[in-house]
C-alpha cells in the first residue's frame, strides 16, 4: 500500500492510536523535549500512582506538569475536557507553575480556547495537528518511525540531509568564532602603568598579570620598581586592553 502524502499518514495514524498508554506518555515526553522543554521526567509509563503527573519538565523559567491523552479515534469535546481538567489538577497537587496537555485529538481553535479558558495559569496544548507537524519535521523522523512505523519519503530524506548540512555549517561557524576569540586572547598586549604624576616609566622589564575583572592576561612594565622609583612616583594604575577596566597596580 502506497504511503499517503501531505502529512496525512502521520495524522491518521496518530488519531487511530493502537498502542498502550506507556507508548503515549513516552512519545509525549519526546515531543516536549524536542519543542524546548528541558529536564523531561516521566513518572510511571508502565503503570502506578503518579500523583496526577505523567511528566514533569521545565520551560521559560517555569516548572510544568504534563498529561498525555491518546485514545483510539476522535472523542467528543466533553470527553476531552474531562481528561484535560483531571490532568490539570496535577498543577496544584505538585505545586508547579504550568500545565501541558499532549493529545492525539483534533481540536479546533475555538475548542482550544474553551479548554484554556477553564484554567487561570499557563497552559500549552499539543493537539493532533500540532504534534503531527512536529513528527513530520526532520528532527523527529526517527521518533515517528519508532512510534508510528512511518519511514521517510524521498522528499523527507532530502529535507533531512539539508537540515543536517545546515547543522554542520552552524557548528563549524561556532567553532571558528571560538577559535578567533581564543587566538585574540592568547596574544599578550604590552601596556605601561599610568601614574598620578607625569613621570614616564621605562620599558626595561615586564611582568604578566591578569585583569581582575575579565581575566585577560597582558604584560606591564616594572622599570620603576627595578630602579627604586615607586616611592616618589605615587600610586600606579593600569587599564585592561580587553575590557577597559582600571585598577591599582599591586607590587609588580
Amino acid at each position: 500500500m502506497a504511503r499517503q502524502s501531505e502529512g496525512n499518514e502521520t495524522w491518521k495514524t496518530l488519531r487511530e492510536w493502537l498502542k498502550q498508554s506507556a507508548a503515549a506518555e513516552r512519545l509525549a515526553g519526546l515531543i516536549l523535549l524536542n519543542d524546548g522543554f528541558s529536564s523531561v521526567d516521566p513518572s510511571h509509563p508502565l503503570g502506578g500512582r503518579d500523583g496526577i503527573k505523567d511528566i514533569v519538565c521545565f520551560k521559560d523559567g517555569k516548572k510544568w506538569v504534563a498529561g498525555a491523552y491518546f485514545p483510539r479515534g476522535q472523542k467528543s469535546l466533553s470527553d476531552i475536557k474531562e481528561k484535560f481538567l483531571l490532568d490539570s489538577r496535577g498543577k496544584e497537587r505538585n505545586q508547579v507553575d504550568a500545565f501541558a496537555f499532549v493529545t492525539n485529538q483534533e481540536l479546533k481553535l475555538s475548542e482550544r480556547d474553551e479548554l484554556q479558558s477553564e484554567l487561570d495559569f499557563a497552559v500549552e496544548i499539543y493537539h493532533l495537528e500540532r504534534i503531527s507537524l512536529l513528527l513530520n519535521s526532520p528532527s523527529l523522523y526517527g521518533v515517528r518511525l519508532e512510534f508510528l512505523d512511518i519511514e521517510m519519503s524521498k522528499e523527507e530524506q532530502l529535507a533531512f540531509i539539508a537540515d543536517r548540512d545546515k547543522l554542520i555549517l552552524d557548528i563549524q561557524a561556532g567553532i571558528a568564532r571560538i577559535e578567533a576569540q581564543v587566538d585574540t586572547r592568547s596574544k599578550a598586549t604590552v601596556v605601561s602603568p599610568h601614574y598620578e604624576s607625569t613621570i614616564a616609566s621605562f620599558l626595561t622589564s615586564r611582568k604578566l598579570v591578569k585583569c581582575k575583572h575579565c581575566g585577560y592576561g597582558f604584560l606591564i612594565s616594572r622599570a620603576s620598581s627595578l630602579l627604586g622609583m615607586t616611592a616618589f612616583l605615587g600610586k600606579a594604575y593600569f587599564t585592561c586592553p580587553s575590557c577597559g577596566h582600571v585598577e591599582e597596580a599591586e607590587k609588580y
